[in-house]
């Protein structure tokens, strides 16, 4: 499912790649096999790539790149704070997360190998909205902290041309956590113009919440960009996540 003749850019965010991220991990990726995989309703999916046999060294191996990386980022000063809304120039609204956007064909290679393993492929190809490619090599690596939380929002297309858009978030969990869940909720809201995509400037309720799903090591979730989705607030030390997209070709 590969393409061929496809570069893909970066957006503008990307201030820098570093071109060797999880190149060490070629040589373990083709053993990942048999992976558990769960659906739930409006095509979400998530799938436990620590299910797999002989996979702790490669789980071990991915949360140590992210923390280098993360470091290494930080260092060359790539690294911003975003607020509650997920945007950087309200950060007096309340903590959202620490971020940095880059490019990485060895992690999408990765994940593309771990997709083929489980039972998602054929999932994705059954939503209608075109025909699963690859994962996008463009990520964004995420820090919670304590008190670090996301309000409702959506995500959106990007467009790479006029027949390859990416239609799925991915989110990759690094740490088991017992807060700081992903949440799906139901957008009810009467706004002007009828637009019922824009970002939120309030926490979910549990009413409006339909469904939670708590942070793993190596657990992987994929939902449509069209959901609205948020974190609820994070009490503990530390919630590492890296944040990706799939690319599909759509006719």
């Amino acid at each position: 499912f590969y393409m061929t003749n496809f570069i893909e850019y970066a957006p503008s965010n990307v201030k820098l790649v570093r071109n060797d991220m999880y190149s060490f991990q070629s040589q373990q990726t083709p053993s990942i096999s048999s992976i558990i995989t769960k659906f739930h309703e409006n095509s979400i999916i998530e799938i436990d790539i620590e299910s797999s046999e002989n996979i702790n060294n490669f789980c071990q191996s991915m949360s140590r790149a992210f923390r280098q990386n993360f470091e290494w980022f930080e260092h060359q000063n790539c690294i911003e704070d975003v607020s509650i809304t997920g945007v950087s120039d309200n950060l007096s609204d309340g903590p959202g997360s620490t971020r940095f956007s880059t490019m990485s064909k060895n992690l999408s290679a990765i994940l593309d190998v771990i997709l083929e393993n489980s039972a998602a492929i054929p999932q994705l190809n059954t939503q209608g909205i075109g025909q699963f490619v690859k994962v996008s090599e463009y990520f964004r690596f995420m820090r919670y902290k304590n008190s670090g939380q996301h309000y409702p929002h959506y995500d959106s297309d990007f467009a790479y041309n006029p027949n390859y858009y990416t239609k799925y978030s991915m989110v990759l969990y690094h740490e088991d956590c017992n807060s700081g869940e992903l949440f799906f909720c139901n957008d009810n809201r009467i706004l002007n113009n009828n637009d019922l995509t824009t970002d939120w400037d309030r926490q979910a309720t549990d009413k409006e919440i339909y469904l939670k799903i708590k942070p793993s090591n190596m657990k992987l979730v994929l939902f449509p960009h069209t959901l609205c989705h948020g974190v609820l607030p994070f009490t503990e030390y530390e919630r590492n996540i890296i944040r990706g997209d799939l690319i599909f070709k759509v006719n």
